[in-house]
């Protein structure tokens, strides 16, 4: 039997307790074509604006300058997955 799905806010709630103790985090985006882009990249939360690292240069830099309001990263730790939108 599965566990009945998390609500919205416990969703939110777990998201928000990983940002504060990991300290990477899986970050999607897309090129201009639509072609997925993966990758995981160290961040640090300030409990309202979320920074990542990774070279100006990267595919990945370059797609979340251009397209930003689409952009989500996930949190995971070894026992769940947790994301927001970015």
């Amino acid at each position: 039997m599965r566990p009945a799905p998390r609500s919205r806010a416990q969703r939110k709630a777990d998201t928000l307790a990983l940002l504060r103790t990991e300290v990477d985090c899986w970050v999607a985006s897309a090129d201009e074509m639509g072609n997925a882009h993966l990758v995981p990249l160290s961040h640090y939360w300030d409990g309202a604006a979320l920074v990542l690292a990774t070279p100006r240069s990267s595919p990945t830099a370059t797609n979340l300058l251009r397209a930003a309001s689409r952009a989500s990263a996930s949190v995971r730790h070894a026992t769940s997955c947790s994301s927001t939108a970015v």
